[in-house]
């Protein structure tokens, strides 16, 4: 018998997330080998105290906390602001080897310099310090809400136009996702998703990851973040069923690199939702 849930085929629920993830340029973009199996819709029971990854704000209505945008640790980041420092080391290079003051020099130093310093840099620039990298979720218990801002990079490397959206969804129709790849040696890619699943039907679920691993410095650091997403999942259905939970308030703060946290905002109106007592 073929397996479903909720009317929808794991087969089903395989393309839909490598399409959803793809799109978001948050993980490996080949699809293959991808493994996908659904979380416990109930791990209250669980006698192990649940426990979350990172620094967490929270207080009787809500709870937030911050999680990377992109796949091993902001990559698609670390990329721009090489490609940023690249692009004013290139610019160098042709001044000082390649210029002699001949009109082919100076002809392909302005093709050169034009290329970089007014399409490449720019754009890696603002790939790399201008977008917010380190987004939040938060969950509220009173209005059984959870607001999620995610960010989306259409185009490529050299062509992307960043783009952050909101989602909020219902508590009462999120499943939990575990989805794996295995990349290459040692980087192997772990996600906690959540699918709000209204209908059943595939073609108006919504997702989001609530939950990625990094690269691992050692097989003792993978298992600990793979476990982070078990813990994870329980600690948001512990908060949201109003059980006791842990207070992670005294962890330090994730470091992210360029995080960019001053620039992001949530929009004034999920700023007030997200923050109601209901």
């Amino acid at each position: 018998m073929e397996n479903r849930i909720n009317n929808i085929t794991y087969d089903d629920m395989k393309v839909f997330f490598i399409n959803k993830v793809k799109e978001l340029k948050s993980w490996p973009y080949n699809g293959k080998n991808v493994v996908i199996a659904p979380l416990p819709e109930h791990v209250t029971v669980n006698p192990d105290k649940p426990s979350m990854f990172c620094f967490t704000e929270i207080n009787d209505d809500y709870m937030e906390f911050r999680r990377s945008a992109f796949w091993l640790v902001s990559g698609t980041v670390v990329m721009a602001f090489m490609i940023s420092m690249m692009s004013i080391a290139y610019l160098a290079i042709a001044v000082c080897f390649f210029y002699d003051g001949s009109f082919e020099s100076t002809l392909f130093l302005c093709f050169f310099g034009s290329f970089f310093g007014l399409y490449v840099l720019p754009m890696a620039a603002r790939i790399a310090f201008f977008i917010p990298h380190d987004l939040p979720v938060r969950l509220n218990r009173k209005t059984q809400k959870v607001y999620i801002a995610s960010l989306i990079l259409h185009g490529n490397i050299f062509r992307l136009r960043p783009e952050l959206i909101f989602q909020e969804m219902d508590w009462k129709y999120i499943e939990g996702w575990v989805l794996h790849r295995s990349v290459g040696k040692g980087t192997p890619y772990y996600g906690l998703h959540l699918v709000e699943n209204k209908s059943g039907d595939i073609n108006r679920l919504q997702q989001a990851c609530l939950y990625r691993t990094g690269v691992p410095w050692s097989t003792s650091e993978m298992e600990y973040q793979i476990n982070n997403i078990m813990s994870t999942w329980s600690y948001c259905q512990h908060f949201m069923n109003y059980l006791p939970v842990p207070d992670e308030t005294e962890k330090d703060k994730n470091f992210v690199f360029l995080s960019n946290n001053w620039l992001f905002k949530w929009p004034e109106a999920m700023d007030k939702a997200s923050r109601s007592s209901g």
